[in-house]
């Protein structure tokens, strides 16, 4: 499974911007009002959330996230184990509470 395979369901959603797209790590800023729609479509890859927003994170969550700036209770967090790597999958609320960026780093176990 590649970053590709996961981003692209989602890339037909509405985007904000499409801040870069590499063979380990993606950034995409989408409308907020469309949070449902790219959970709904990154469960089909990825799974249920492992932290879905408004849950505390354990410290499992905050160790998984650390090098990547950690998750907070208002943040969701994807993570699918693939063996020889792993895919964690971010999501990032502005404070305007319009626009959500979306991390996804494929990553070594």
């Amino acid at each position: 499974m590649t970053i590709n395979d996961v981003l692209d369901p989602v890339l037909k959603l509405r985007l904000v911007e499409k801040r870069g797209v590499e063979e380990d790590f993606a950034e995409i800023v989408f409308h907020s009002k469309d949070t449902k729609l790219w959970v709904e479509e990154l469960k089909k890859t990825l799974g249920e959330p492992a932290k879905p927003a408004g849950e505390r994170p354990g410290e499992e969550h905050l160790k998984l996230t650390e090098k990547y700036g950690g998750i907070w209770a208002n943040q969701t967090l994807f993570f699918k184990n693939c063996g020889t790597f792993v895919f964690l999958g971010m999501f990032w609320p502005w404070s305007n509470g319009q626009q959500t960026t979306f991390k996804l780093v494929k990553t070594s176990p």
